[in-house]
């Protein structure tokens, strides 16, 4: 499609070109070229949600074009030589991906903020987390350990927003002492009963991992959020 559009504009541009002098027809190629640069390569393609995130990063002005090439290289893949020099890094992956998620307060190399939440923050029956952590994503063995417990730990983070979501089904089918009919929700209380966590205390995680989560980034939360 931009191919097309090209050519479109190529044609104007020798059509116009014998009406002008040299140096008219020069300027009119840089007209049209910067066009074609600036007007159509950020509109046209199937990625627009990669496009939109590339647009966010280019809004902030402290990302390196470093940065913003890591993640999105595909959208800059004319600049060959420059990928031959440069290989993407975990800092630069971490900065943009820290603007991508909205944690936009600097520090002297990147960011601050975006600390996941951690099961480590659990207080309450803690002997139990591997139990629970076992019974809901072991028999996922290509995930890692790690990965379980970063997974529960946002689960854990956001359930109070997912139960919301789920009493909003439309049919109203999961309201109320209904909630745990839920396919998933049932899951997780097959894994509480198993690691013989009580419904309080399944409560107090809920709040124990959302208490860590704002204490890591309580000086980093943007004034906007």
């Amino acid at each position: 499609m931009a191919g097309a559009f090209r050519r479109k504009w190529e044609i104007i541009y020798e059509m116009a070109k014998k009406y002008c002098e040299d140096q008219d027809a020069l300027e009119l190629e840089e007209s049209i070229n910067e066009f074609l640069l600036d007007g159509i390569a950020s509109t046209l393609g199937s990625h627009g949600a990669k496009k939109f995130g590339i647009q966010k990063m280019g809004d902030m002005m402290s990302l390196t074009i470093q940065d913003i090439s890591m993640r999105g290289g595909w959208a800059l893949k004319s600049f060959n030589t420059f990928f031959d020099y440069w290989v993407g890094s975990y800092a630069a992956s971490e900065r943009t991906g820290k603007i991508l998620a909205g944690w936009t307060t600097r520090s002297d190399n990147g960011y601050h903020g975006g600390h996941p939440p951690s099961m480590n923050d659990i207080e309450t029956m803690k002997d139990s987390v591997p139990f629970f952590v076992q019974s809901l994503f072991g028999h996922h063995l290509h995930v890692s350990e790690e990965m379980q417990l970063f997974f529960c730990a946002n689960l854990l983070r956001h359930w109070p927003q997912f139960r919301r979501v789920v009493e909003s089904e439309p049919r109203g089918a999961f309201v109320g002492n209904n909630f745990t009919k839920h396919p998933f929700v049932h899951q997780v209380e097959i894994a509480r009963a198993a690691a013989h966590i009580s419904p309080s205390d399944f409560e107090k995680w809920v709040e124990e991992i959302n208490k860590g989560f704002i204490q890591n980034n309580i000086n980093c939360i943007p004034l906007k959020v």
